[in-house]
């Protein structure tokens, strides 16, 4: 029994038809998938310790990865067309986006003044400056006079001059490691922030690691090219199903 082209056309197109609507529909489920996973990384917060590696303690920030589609992240506005154009990217795998703030208080800085009391005697005159005799005993220090603190983290020096005006130098190295895999026990995929300096307090991580899609062996589509039939090598056109076990 021969089976009329037609036919055999009409049932490649639903064939195509019935693939093209599941590819949509398991798309659809994975973005829904995805942001609900964005929602409940967002809904932690950043978790905060201190361990120590070798002789060092190491002060660690950590939250969850958000992980969502490429498509996604541009819808939502995470990233930009025009930042994947202008920084020569097709796909992204990752992003990380860390805020930072300098939290200390230093209760150690040496400084080079001369400390008086000013409740030894009324009136008494210091060079250029005259001191009214305070209700009660009162500490001073004369101007002017140096400060300054140097560790392993940060350099710092000033000086306040006679008239009172401070002049500050603040220098700071800032070491900080992003680290992002699957934590061993969860097993949810994690972003680690490291740092051995104790001045720096990692107050935001926003981490996302994007969904690629991977490469279809299967595909559908019209092809032009030659075949071989009943009048022997003769030009089709046709519509097909097409595999590609191996890509290279």
């Amino acid at each position: 029994m021969k089976i009329p082209i037609k036919y055999i056309i009409l049932v490649v197109i639903l064939i195509a038809t019935a693939l093209i609507y599941s590819g949509y529909r398991l798309g659809q489920s994975k973005i829904d998938r995805a942001l609900q996973t964005t929602i409940d990384a967002q809904n932690k917060e950043i978790q905060r310790y201190i361990t120590r590696i070798g002789d060092d303690s190491v002060f660690i920030a950590q939250k969850d990865i958000e992980i969502l589609s490429q498509r996604e992240a541009i819808r939502r506005g995470d990233i930009e067309r025009k930042e994947l154009r202008a920084l020569n990217l097709k796909q992204v795998s990752e992003i990380n986006r860390l805020n930072l703030r300098i939290d200390t208080l230093l209760s150690d800085i040496a400084h080079n003044g001369q400390i008086i009391s000013t409740s030894t005697q009324k009136g008494h005159i210091i060079p250029n400056l005259v001191i009214s005799a305070p209700k009660t005993a009162k500490n001073s220090i004369l101007l002017p006079f140096s400060f300054w603190k140097n560790d392993q983290w940060l350099s710092l020096k000033g000086n306040f001059d006679s008239i009172g005006k401070l002049d500050l130098s603040l220098k700071m190295d800032l070491s900080l490691d992003v680290w992002t895999g699957q934590a061993r026990k969860t097993k949810e995929y994690i972003t680690l922030i490291t740092t051995d300096s104790p001045y720096i307090n990692v107050i935001g991580i926003k981490s996302q690691k994007y969904d690629l899609p991977k490469p279809k062996k299967y595909s559908v589509g019209a092809f032009i090219g030659y075949g071989v039939g009943k009048n022997g090598l003769t030009p089709i056109v046709a519509l097909g199903i097409g595999y590609t076990p191996i890509r290279f």
